[in-house]
């Protein structure tokens, strides 16, 4: 089988995974704040682009990806007059696409590098592995959701730099470039990657475990002086924006640990086994405070690790679950980030850790290679890309997305307000209510939910239970509640009340 077949298969297989997304709707779960409500966004200019580029927006420093979305906007507003979601969606799939090819040029890369070469075996290992990094169903909500393209696009950098060491600092070909200058290189695609998502503050780490550990070639000296360079840049970085990222709550170093030892046993049982999937699993950092530490997790995982050491294999692989581990590193929940009011746990985190799986399996498909590993592989594929198919039809549009996730966890805090927010914007407010009061009583304290259940009361002639929601609303966010204030009479004057 040719390069070319293999890339036009993943192509295939993805398309007919991920295409159907390019029909879905924008979302009410954080694409207003990040896109649609954006002001930036909305309306591009080099004025804007010069406040993303100095300072963060939402608690997030990525001006690359902001860059990114104010060009698909500009095009979106010549060809539609508007933000239209197909573009944002494409652009999701595309970059997905391209990040596929990425993988599978570097486990090519790798298998060449770590075992004797065969191209046909090679070739296969490596198509199979990476259709496992397309088709993994915790991809699907980095790909199908709008906001999600931030994943995508620093994992785009990250892998094009990954490749780039691999390529000229790894292999035994005759280089064409010299080693400076081709790290140079990676290093401004590490700086880019950085600046889309800072979670790729993890790549001097990754490089150093996938060069040391997994393809077991000693480091050039340039190497390890590159990698120290990239730890500094991003350790300044991560200092730089530190600040930008709330601490929701205030734990002990050792509750830190818990919580993180935690997140990764769950990030593992993910990678393995992927059902259900959801966008809220109801893991807070409340929650997993309030538990006890559980430490025969651990010593269990340590004395599995011990036994994979010694055995034949165990080294590469133990090596590729450090590897995952790596990649998840910055969002275990051993720093606060804003998104842990929500949940310590998200599919998105892993979108790099498949690589590291996806390289376990290549190694282990060339290594055994036999018509029974090839077709427990091809099953593996099969099995993954029909639950992917089957959960992006849920990514449709919030109320789809919000009612399945109900269906699993109707505890889930996120999806009772997301779905009452879609179902205001559909004019349907009586509806919106029980899921805003069920919001409301998971958490108490969330005034923006305290405002939209005042809206919907207001619109079908509940004064009394609107102005009760508004002193709530005007008690704990006074900004807030004078826009509460404004909006309430007009409510009341405009809102058909046979909704």
């Amino acid at each position: 089988m040719t390069i070319r077949k293999s890339l036009l298969i993943i192509t295939i297989v993805l398309l007919a995974v991920f295409a159907q997304s390019a029909s879905f709707s924008f979302l009410v779960y954080d694409d207003p704040i990040n896109i649609t409500k954006n002001i930036f966004i909305t309306s591009p200019s080099l004025p804007g682009l010069r406040v993303l580029w100095t300072k963060p927006y939402q608690h997030l420093y990525i001006p690359v990806t902001y860059t990114s979305w104010m060009g698909i906007a500009s095009i979106s507003n010549i060809l539609y007059g508007r933000l239209h979601p197909a573009l944002f969606h494409f652009l999701n799939v595309l970059f997905h696409l391209a990040n596929t090819f990425l993988v599978y040029a570097l486990l090519t890369n790798l298998l060449n590098q770590n075992q004797e070469n065969n191209g046909e075996q090679t070739n296969v290992a490596a198509l199979l592995a990476a259709l496992v990094f397309g088709l993994h169903p915790v991809q699907v909500e980095p790909v199908c959701w709008a906001t999600g393209f931030k994943d995508l696009l620093s994992a785009f950098f990250l892998l094009t730099a990954t490749y780039t060491v691999l390529v000229f600092n790894c292999s035994n070909n005759q280089k064409k470039i010299h080693p400076l200058a081709a790290l140079s290189i990676v290093t401004g695609l590490y700086l880019m990657a950085l600046l889309a998502k800072p979670q790729a503050v993890i790549f001097p780490f990754f490089i150093f475990i996938l060069v040391k550990f997994i393809l077991r070639i000693k480091l050039s000296r340039h190497l390890v002086a590159f990698i120290l360079l990239w730890t500094c840049m991003g350790l300044i970085i991560a200092l730089l924006t530190k600040n930008a990222q709330p601490n929701p709550f205030h734990v002990s170093p050792l509750q830190r640990i818990h919580i993180a030892i935690d997140a990764v046993l769950f990030y593992i049982g993910k990678i393995v086994y992927p059902y259900p999937l959801l966008i809220d699993y109801g893991r807070t950092l409340a929650r997993e405070i309030s538990q006890p530490l559980r430490w025969y997790y651990p010593a269990a995982a340590v004395l599995l690790a011990g036994v994979l050491y010694l055995t034949k294999n165990g080294k590469i692989l133990l090596a590729c679950t450090a590897l995952a581990l790596v990649s998840v590193a910055p969002v275990s929940g051993l720093m606060p980030f804003n998104f842990q009011r929500i949940s310590i746990v998200a599919d998105r985190y892993l979108y790099l850790a498949i690589f590291a799986f996806s390289i376990a399996l290549a190694i282990l498909i060339k290594k055994y290679f036999h018509p029974v590993t090839i077709a427990t592989a091809i099953l593996l594929v099969c099995g993954y890309g029909l639950l992917s198919f089957q959960y992006v039809t849920k990514w449709h549009d919030s109320v789809t997305l919000m009612r399945y996730t109900l269906e699993i966890n109707p505890a889930s805090k996120v999806a009772n307000q997301n779905l009452g927010v879609a179902l205001m914007r559909k004019g349907k407010m009586r509806s919106s209510i029980p899921y805003l009061q069920k919001a409301v009583m998971l958490v108490p304290d969330d005034t923006t939910t305290h405002f939209n259940l005042a809206l919907s009361y207001a619109c079908i002639g509940k004064q009394a239970a609107a102005e009760y929601e508004k002193k709530i609303v005007d008690s704990d966010n006074p900004k807030l509640g004078k826009k509460l204030s404004r909006a309430l009479p007009l409510i009341k004057d405009t809102c058909l009340h046979n909704n």
